[in-house]
């Protein structure tokens, strides 16, 4: 990769030449890059593209069909219920492009412990900052814009739990300081022409009509636009192989007991119905991503807010039924551990009290999974959750997305550097290889955690108990763990 950078600092015009020799193709508006989603990839993307040397003359526009600005936020104000945890690859990402400084001006809490536990067993494991690898805090930002300046990452974190809104309005400050960068909001594709994508010579641009009724060229068309992906419909891609999960995700923000000299551990209980998760926000608030049956969770946003905070202390302290076989298993693999190696067995810890319900702060909606077979067309592409949706569990939605962002962005500076055509089938289809190899081993993972942790059957509880004890006992399958998921998600 700095190899590239360094060919690329030496051909600052090769894609500006490209650039004026396609725009006189066509009389209608014709973009380098036309990105459909202003969420948090699609911005993620314009940004890389804007502050990026090499790309500084490509006409980017983005599209949001919502007509309201994005959210505004600041330090003193209510939490939304929507959070990410964001890895320490992503954190990296953002601060190579001045995004991260933006994020932390209003607010952001680091964790620096996991601590994950059965209900059904007596297995429980834990992560903390002293399983991460040295080598994660010298990346290069030349990995990702072509500067090359080194920028280390704490040592006290695993990750940052920050709000989806913070992260919006970091993402759209950068994006409205970008003069190539252009935004319509309240617009929709119309539709998408498949005999442009087959006749490359008499229709070398993709022209596409728009809901306010202009229509406009581009080189690449990149949907960034959620699950529903229009782009991908239109697109006349294969349909996504998807379930769903039967379960919903109830949020809110909570307060919790004082007595904490800090709150920077993440919680997670897998219950029978589904996991229910303590995410820290500050020293007394957390917020909770509770995931059961949809009746359940119907009733959980319909009770008063004494009761549903009685709900959550009881989800997170209840003892629940164990079978007498997989707890005398569990008794003698902790002894073998002890004996084996001494120190090395999990101690189970207790999570904080909840004290109370932050104002209307409840949400729900349901979870899935989704994987479209491929990624790209000829001069179209997905990224994050048009492209892929897996269970919050794992909390790697949004980084997986990100990962999207970084090869996508990779080939098109590959592309650019070699005066080459960015919607060619052929270089989109090294990043739809890329992506592919690394979020497809990461989100069946998910998956199987997922179906294994929601069953009470006894062979799938031993199975998942014993294996949780194992994993804790054994410290270089920790550090593989924790260091995967850091890596560029």
């Amino acid at each position: 990769m700095a190899s590239l950078m360094k060919l690329l600092q030496k051909q600052p015009h090769s894609f500006s030449l490209l650039s004026s020799t396609m725009r006189s193709y066509s009389n209608e508006p014709l973009y380098d890059l036309v990105i459909v989603g202003g969420g948090m990839v699609g911005q993620a993307l314009a940004v890389c593209v804007g502050q990026t040397p090499a790309m500084s003359n490509a006409r980017v526009l983005l599209l949001e069909s919502s007509t309201e600005a994005p959210p505004t936020t600041s330090p003193n104000q209510h939490y939304s219920n929507r959070v990410c945890a964001l890895s320490l690859g992503s954190v990296h990402f953002f601060k190579s492009y001045g995004v991260w400084p933006l994020i932390t001006s209003i607010r952001a809490k680091p964790f620096k412990k996991i601590h994950v536990w059965d209900a059904c067993s007596p297995s429980s494991i834990g992560f903390s900052v002293d399983d991460l690898s040295d080598s994660l805090y010298s990346i290069s930002s030349e990995q990702y814009t072509g500067q090359s300046h080194e920028e280390g990452l704490s040592h006290d974190a695993l990750g940052y739990i920050v709000e989806n809104d913070v992260i919006l309005q970091a993402l759209s400050n950068k994006v409205n300081e970008e003069s190539n960068i252009e935004i319509k909001r309240g617009v929709t594709l119309k539709s998408i022409d498949h005999t442009q994508m087959k006749d490359s010579i008499n229709n070398p641009w993709l022209s596409l009509p728009l809901s306010d009724g202009t229509c406009i060229s581009m080189k690449l068309l990149v949907g960034a636009d959620g699950v529903k992906s229009r782009v991908r419909k239109l697109g006349g891609f294969q349909d996504p192989v998807n379930w769903n999960y039967d379960q919903s995700a109830v949020v809110a923000t909570l307060d919790i007991e004082e007595g904490m000299s800090e709150n920077t551990v993440a919680w997670q209980r897998f219950l029978p119905d589904g996991p229910i998760a303590l995410l820290p926000l500050t020293d007394d608030k957390c917020s909770l991503v509770w995931s059961t049956v949809p009746s359940h969770a119907e009733q959980l946003m319909k009770m008063s807010p004494e009761d549903f905070v009685a709900s959550v202390n009881t989800a997170l302290f209840a003892e629940f039924p164990q079978d007498q076989l997989v707890s005398s298993a569990n008794e003698v693999l902790r002894n073998a551990i002890s004996i084996v190696s001494p120190g090395s067995v999990s101690v189970r810890q207790l999570p904080p009290t909840i004290k109370d319900i932050e104002g209307e702060s409840r949400g729900m909606f349901p979870l899935g999974f989704s994987h479209s077979p491929h990624y790209v067309k000829q001069r179209i592409a997905l990224i994050g959750d048009a492209a892929h949706r897996v269970h919050p569990l794992a909390g790697l939605g949004v980084n997986i997305g990100l990962g999207d962002v970084i090869y996508l962005h990779e080939e098109l500076l590959k592309t650019s550097t070699a005066g080459g055509d960015w919607g060619n089938i052929t270089s989109l289809l090294s990043y739809e290889r890329e992506s592919q190899r690394l979020n497809m081993p990461i989100m069946a993972a998910i998956d199987g955690l997922q179906r294994l942790f929601s069953t009470s059957l006894t062979p799938f509880v031993a199975l998942r108990s014993l294996g949780l004890q194992l994993t804790a006992a054994a410290q270089p399958i920790k550090d593989i763990i924790v260091n995967y998921a850091q890596r560029k998600y």
